[in-house]
């Protein structure tokens, strides 16, 4: 049975949720930034508390450079804007807000009106994990593990293939997917089809909050249920980790977007990702 989505729960506080899921990833923001330093990957690496969110800088082209979890707690001050595109813009990078459709709308009227586009619009899915099988099912030749430290640049290498269509992946893509799997919240998983890596993905929590991200089968073996089987193995482990809800992020009409829904999650709401060059 799937777990009952939590947006479709009665009396859900949709806006106290939104502010749990949304901090739950500017947190993950900030421990990237701290990975990045911690591996020496990245030195630079930072975050900034603004807005009653965090913002992150990765460098100046990654994309987890960005601020989460800003405007939930009423208007923002102009300052803070201030604040945000400084932090940003003084590292050569563009001031990127990935903005929940629940906050304070005077933000988004802020961010249009000093130039900000819409770069990406993505929605936020959930589902109640106490209520997620604890076990699950996979396809026959599909083996779905937790991956090993000694592993994860090897993953990460067949990860990044995943994501960029058959083209060669770049070592920065690469290197990016790595940092995440060497998260100190983070389990990562590795999908074998017939003996041989094909996939992977990525369980972050933070106060109870499971992050599925950062999945990706290669090309030759979609079509197999091994996406869908990642899916299933992390709401298992989000659910043995005592999480009390499990977030997936997915552009709408994408086949991560209808695996999720497959397995039991729900829109709570829509985010849009806006962006101010430097």
């Amino acid at each position: 049975m799937n777990p009952t989505p939590v947006a479709a729960t009665p009396h859900v506080d949709l806006l106290g949720l939104a502010r749990r899921l949304e901090l739950s990833e500017a947190l993950a923001g900030v421990e990237y930034a701290a990975t990045l330093r911690r591996t020496g990957a990245y030195p630079d690496a930072t975050s900034l508390a603004v807005g009653g969110g965090y913002a992150t800088f990765a460098g100046a082209a990654s994309p987890l450079t960005q601020a989460f979890a800003l405007g939930l707690h009423g208007p923002l001050p102009v300052a803070e804007l201030d604040r945000l595109e400084a932090f940003f813009h003084s590292r050569g990078a563009a001031a990127a807000v990935e903005l929940c459709s629940l906050a304070d709308s005077s933000l988004q009227r802020a961010l249009l009106a000093r130039g900000y586009r819409v770069a990406e619009r993505s929605d936020v899915m959930v589902c109640r994990v106490n209520e997620a099988p604890e076990s699950f099912r996979v396809p026959d030749g599909v083996t779905i593990r937790r991956a090993s430290s000694g592993e994860l640049a090897e993953l990460a290498r067949v990860v990044a293939s995943g994501f960029v269509e058959g083209k060669p992946a770049s070592e920065d893509l690469q290197a990016v997917i790595e940092a995440t799997f060497r998260m100190s919240t983070a389990t990562a998983f590795a999908a074998d089809y017939e003996g041989k890596l094909v996939g992977g993905g990525l369980l972050m929590v933070h106060r109870r909050v499971g992050a599925l991200c950062g999945a990706a089968v290669v090309p030759g073996a979609r079509g197999r249920g091994v996406h869908h089987a990642l899916l299933e193995a992390r709401l298992a482990a989000a659910r043995a980790l005592r999480c009390e809800t499990a977030m997936v992020v997915a552009q709408p009409a994408t086949s991560s977007h209808r695996n999720a829904e497959r397995a039991g999650f729900t829109v709570a709401y829509p985010r849009a990702k806006y962006v101010l060059g430097a």
